[in-house]
């Protein structure tokens, strides 16, 4: 978060995270009294964040006590300038959720080129496009006010309640009947709240979920099944041996199967509206509203970006990066070997550029 406090531990390397100022006292450049540099004060430094205002001008902000500050407590200790402090404190952060992207992709045998970095909240399109350079993602997605989208997600999202059993069972003809069992057990539960606690008249599913391992092993993946029944066995099986060579890059067809848990998930849908094309502008020269300087890093050095309102940006019109797109939620960077493109519904593409 952009409060991450940056600092250098007793050894004298700069960690970032994860004690933070929070939005009080914040950032030192919120001039609210924080003392401690963050992630924010940071890319205010560097131009990413706009070193005046924020939120659309209704928050003032000031850069230099940040940049004062990053100069006293980690430049000068470790013979760095400013902007390779701040700029040192980005990579960091950039460092940390990109990890934290691998341990849940790569590690899992999954090709990232192939995926979209999807980047929403108040501070996720700041960090995307370095993001997405250091784990080899080729697109990111930013939609329309990124910081307000969890907010909306959840006056959006479907009602839902989990179960589970513990099972601890070796799955086969004799004992697929006490899979079958606890299921039912877990859809009467969910039915119960079903008809009484979600929506009247609502579509709504019951989604079963099977922990399971190969005998011997000590972790599981969950395998999902579309129903859990007396004849649905088979299916589990298939499921597993290709979930595990898809996790894995192996699968041990003839090894038995251990279940250790039946979940099931119960969902009472919620109606969508119509999603409806937001107005825009009709150039880029329209919603060009400054050009300043930016730190791209130390190859790239300081370079003059321009600076675009997202509600003025035009539809299917690309633009080469660098370049910052501020709006009251957030701020989106996009760095000079990306281009982008905003969709009829507003939501800006980012691609690594040639």
């Amino acid at each position: 978060g952009g409060g991450s406090i940056a600092a250098l531990d007793d050894a004298g390397a700069l960690k970032v995270g994860p004690t933070s100022a929070g939005a009080v006292p914040g950032p030192i450049s919120y001039l609210r009294g924080g003392t401690q540099v963050t992630l924010t004060d940071a890319n205010i430094v560097l131009g990413r964040l706009n070193p005046v205002s924020l939120l659309e001008g209704r928050m003032k902000v000031d850069r230099a006590p940040a940049e004062a500050a990053i100069r006293r407590q980690i430049a000068e200790p470790l013979g760095l300038s400013v902007e390779e402090a701040a700029h040192g404190i980005i990579s960091i952060a950039t460092a940390n959720m990109s990890r934290a992207i691998r341990s849940v992709s790569v590690e899992h045998g999954h090709d990232l080129a192939t995926f979209t970095l999807f980047a929403f909240g108040g501070a996720g399109p700041l960090h995307a496009a370095e993001v997405a350079e250091e784990c080899n993602l080729n697109k990111i997605v930013v939609p329309k006010e990124p910081g307000t989208l969890c907010a909306r997600g959840v006056l959006l999202s479907d009602l839902s309640r989990d179960y589970v059993r513990t099972a601890l069972i070796e799955a086969n003809a004799d004992t697929w009947p006490r899979v079958v069992t606890l299921g039912n057990e877990l859809a009467a539960l969910a039915r119960e709240w079903l008809a009484s606690g979600a929506i009247p008249g609502a579509s709504q599913e019951l989604l079963f979920t099977l922990d399971a391992r190969y005998s011997g092993q000590s972790h599981y993946i969950p395998v999902h099944l579309g129903t859990l029944n007396d004849g649905a066995m088979n299916e589990f099986a298939r499921n597993f041996h290709r979930a595990h060579a898809d996790q894995f890059g192996y699968s041990l067809d003839e090894r038995d199967i251990e279940i250790v848990n039946v979940r099931l998930r119960a969902v009472s849908y919620v109606a969508k509206g119509a999603s409806v094309p937001p107005a825009m502008g009709r150039s880029l020269e329209t919603a060009l509203i400054d050009t300043r300087q930016v730190y791209f890093g130390a190859d790239r050095g300081w370079i003059g970006t321009p600076v675009y309102r997202r509600a003025l940006l035009p539809a299917a019109i690309p633009f080469d990066g660098p370049a910052i797109v501020e709006e009251m939620s957030g701020t989106t960077v996009i760095l000079p070997c990306q281009t982008a493109e905003v969709d009829r519904f507003g939501n800006i593409h980012i691609l690594l550029r040639g």
